[in-house]
């Protein structure tokens, strides 16, 4: 329904969806209302031309290397198969050596749709995903993301948010004291910070605001 879809700023979709008339509709609403959609020629049709701005054909070929469109290295990686894209108002963001087209992004009113030429963002064995929508995703959660987590070594963190709060949770599973730094991307002046086991107090500072 189109009320769950407005919850959402991003929707991915994922495994073997495929559109029926009513999921189309309140897809169209929801991303001419500003949401981002992303989807594989696994999933989309020709029928969806209008909302993803690029043709999907029956014919499919085969790639082991991709780059984006300013890039000027490639990036090779396991073979994979994708459709033959052919983009209409969509601008084309990934391709592959011989110049057909992996990833193309239309704007639809006041939202994007993104959609993979690669079915299911899945290299041809299934067992790992391809390497521009590693990049797309990583670009769009960095886009999405109320907080960012960055230090001397990785943590494991989470980001819950609402519109007037925003809590990170982390987990360091390292031998040693983590003194990293989380980044906000809103200016919030009511900050704590506590030990999740025993809600105890932890020594923190505000640089800059956030």
């Amino acid at each position: 329904p189109l009320d769950q879809l407005e919850t959402y700023r991003t929707i991915i979709m994922l495994g073997t969806v495929r559109m029926n008339v009513s999921m189309k509709n309140s897809l169209q609403t929801w991303v001419a209302g500003g949401g981002t959609l992303v989807a594989t020629s696994a999933q989309l049709s020709q029928a969806d031309s209008a909302l993803c701005g690029t043709v999907i054909g029956s014919q499919a070929s085969t790639a082991s290397q991709s780059k984006f469109v300013g890039n000027t290295s490639w990036t090779s990686e396991p073979q994979f198969e994708y459709r033959i894209l052919t983009p209409r108002s969509a601008a084309v963001v990934a391709s592959a050596v011989n110049g057909d087209v992996l990833l193309t992004r239309n704007s639809y009113g006041k939202g994007k749709v993104y959609l993979f030429a690669a079915p299911y963002l899945l290299s041809g064995g299934k067992t790992s995903m391809v390497a521009s929508a590693i990049t797309l995703l990583d670009t769009l959660m960095q886009h999405q993301l109320s907080a960012e987590v960055s230090g001397p070594f990785r943590v494991q963190y989470a980001v819950n948010s609402a519109p007037d709060t925003v809590i990170v949770s982390m987990t360091n599973n390292e031998a040693g004291a983590w003194t990293g730094k989380i980044t906000l991307n809103h200016d919030w002046q009511d900050l704590s910070c506590f030990e999740w086991i025993t809600d105890t107090p932890v020594a923190h500072r505000m640089v800059g605001g956030v």
